[in-house]
């Protein structure tokens, strides 16, 4: 699967009536017969008044039909000029899903992105340990995905995990500092990887 993000720098004060014209935009999308697979995000951490959306595509023969339906649908059309008032700057990029367990969260759920740099000639050998992570974590019935760069900064490898609320944010945490498998694993992958950030974002709508 292919992920198209994009991410919204919204005006300050904007994030309530953006999400509002974002989840219409998305219901109205949805009712085409080539539509694919939606989710929008908000900031829970990092810069305030961001907004996320992605598409879910198939492959790369997705690309065209999908952008043709956001071009040409009416009602799109219309709500979309009411959301660039909204915006300062926004920015795309494609990424390929490498792994997945335990299915897709739920609207309200809060998404934790860990976003890693890796060192050149690394993304087999990162993929094959955090699969290996993500399959023993699976257990935790959290949904979890791994994916990597397509477009934008080479060698970025980027690790979901959802949660049904932040209550269960700490418990898991600590299911993985006090798991042996899942510490002897990140000792594998800290050598293949110069860097990372910490995201948390809140599901708030998907299609």
């Amino acid at each position: 699967m292919i992920i198209s993000r994009t991410s919204f720098r919204l005006k300050f004060g904007q994030a309530r009536p953006a999400v509002a014209i974002w989840k219409e935009i998305m219901d109205a999308a949805h009712g085409n017969q080539t539509a694919r697979p939606m989710r929008l995000l908000t900031d829970l951490s990092g810069p305030n008044y961001t907004l996320v959306t992605e598409v879910h595509l198939r492959g790369f023969t997705d690309l065209g039909p999908t952008s043709h339906v956001w071009m040409t649908h009416p009602r799109i059309r219309e709500l979309y000029p009411e959301f660039v008032k909204m915006c300062e700057s926004s920015e795309s990029q494609l990424y390929h899903v490498e792994h997945s367990v335990n299915g897709a969260p739920e609207p309200g759920h809060i998404v934790e992105q860990m976003g890693f740099r890796l060192k050149f000639g690394q993304a087999k050998a990162a993929c094959a340990v955090w699969k290996r992570v993500l399959d023993v974590s699976k257990s935790g019935h959290y949904p979890m995905r791994m994916y990597t760069d397509i477009t934008g900064p080479s060698y970025s490898l980027y690790v979901e995990m959802s949660y049904r609320s932040m209550m269960e944010y700490g418990p898991h945490q600590h299911f993985w500092l006090t798991n042996d498998q899942l510490r002897e694993a990140y000792q594998e992958f800290v050598p293949l990887s110069d860097s990372s950030e910490r995201t948390l974002f809140t599901l708030v709508h998907q299609v």
